[in-house]
């Protein structure tokens, strides 16, 4: 049975605010990869990569609308977590898989997505920029 990957890609409008600060941009890619699964949070890691962050469960502050596709999907959805650019930013991308850099082998649409969440974080800072996702099988 195949897993595929949900999620959203979320900014922190109101950082001074503790209620409903986190909007939700739009989807994040939910090609099936098994390269950045492992990446983000470990999952069908074969190949035995150290992710960028162990999974954290979904965020307290989440958006609502990231919060109600993760309480349809509950059912069927695992592995929930979140990462902020400041952790994707950080992560050692420059190491070898299968004689490539791991930046190397990422897919165009993740490529594409890390540049808006930089885009972003010069207005949102760093921590301010974040995917929430989950996985299903």
């Amino acid at each position: 049975m195949g897993c595929d990957i949900h999620g959203y890609l979320e900014v922190n409008q109101y950082p001074e605010s503790d209620s409903h600060a986190w909007w939700p941009q739009h989807t994040i890619p939910r090609f099936r990869n098994y390269l950045m699964f492992s990446i983000f949070a470990g999952v069908r890691n074969s190949r035995n990569i150290i992710p960028i962050a162990s999974p954290k469960g979904l965020p307290k502050d989440i958006s609502w609308v990231a919060k109600w596709e993760a309480e349809e999907d509950e059912a069927d959805a695992h592995t929930h977590s979140w990462l902020t650019w400041k952790e994707i930013k950080t992560y050692d991308w420059d190491r070898h898989i299968e004689g490539n850099k791991l930046i190397d082998k990422l897919p165009v649409h993740y490529r594409a997505l890390f540049k808006e969440m930089e885009f972003l974080a010069e207005t949102f800072g760093s921590e301010g920029v974040r995917i929430v996702f989950w996985f299903d099988n």
